[in-house]
């Protein structure tokens, strides 16, 4: 957190030999800031330089499968064990950091723990209501979606963006569509992009069959809602 050093000219002199020393030893050298090197001020210019002359990475936070991937780590260290549903509505819910990931991890099961129940969605979102609510994305997107469809189903998630049309995967590709229109603010030619570049009236059609089998086939439905309350937390 380099942007901590503005205006205290002693420990910027200080840090100044220290990265030559380093520099000059062949050393790697990471620095974080809250900014880009340029903007930090008021800051030594000879800094500025050095700390901008190396590669330069615009650091997001971590998108729904990092964050996924980041919480089965965590279980699989600490042989915690958990429904995958419930991690799934945890990576959904934080957005933010591991050390976040983490807290509400432990969170959820402490909270089932005090409460005597086995740890469900339910009990997670209870646990998680207060104080990461503010955390649950305001928005899904596609890439979420169909990481949920495609373990809800059981099925690679590139299967989905692929030409396959046996029913084993047209079937999790057009309720996936269904979902993304249905959850998130995308038009159809865009969900067509994110799945492969789908022609827009080939999203179309998929929808309108998805919607027309969720009014008349009951086993439908009840994939579509699982997949919502269960993998999506929605």
């Amino acid at each position: 957190d380099i942007q901590f050093i503005i205006g205290k000219e002693q420990t910027q002199e200080e840090i100044f030999h220290t990265f030559n020393a380093m520099y000059e030893n062949n050393k790697q050298i990471i620095l974080s800031s809250d900014k880009h090197a340029k903007a930090l001020s008021p800051l030594e210019d000879r800094l500025k330089s050095r700390f901008a002359s190396g590669l330069i990475v615009d650091v997001q936070p971590p998108e729904y499968e990092t964050r996924r991937a980041i919480i089965d780590t965590i279980v699989k260290k600490n042989q915690i064990g958990i429904p995958e549903e419930v991690l799934n509505v945890i990576a959904l819910r934080i957005s933010s950091n591991n050390r976040e990931l983490e807290s509400a991890l432990n969170k959820v099961v402490l909270y089932a723990k005090n409460v005597k129940k086995p740890i469900d969605v339910e009990i997670a979102e209870l646990a998680l209501s207060n104080e990461f609510g503010r955390n649950r994305p305001s928005k899904l997107d596609c890439s979420a979606i169909c990481e949920a469809v495609s373990r809800y189903f059981d099925i690679n998630m590139q299967d989905l963006f692929s030409q396959k049309k046996s029913r084993e995967y047209s079937h999790p590709r057009q309720i996936a569509m269904f979902l993304c229109r249905d959850l998130c603010d995308i038009s159809y030619p865009n969900i067509g992009k994110s799945f492969g570049g789908k022609d827009h009236t080939t999203i179309m059609h998929a929808v309108q069959k998805v919607s027309r089998l969720y009014d008349e086939d009951s086993r439908i439905r009840k994939e579509i809602e699982d997949i919502r309350k269960n993998h999506l937390g929605r």
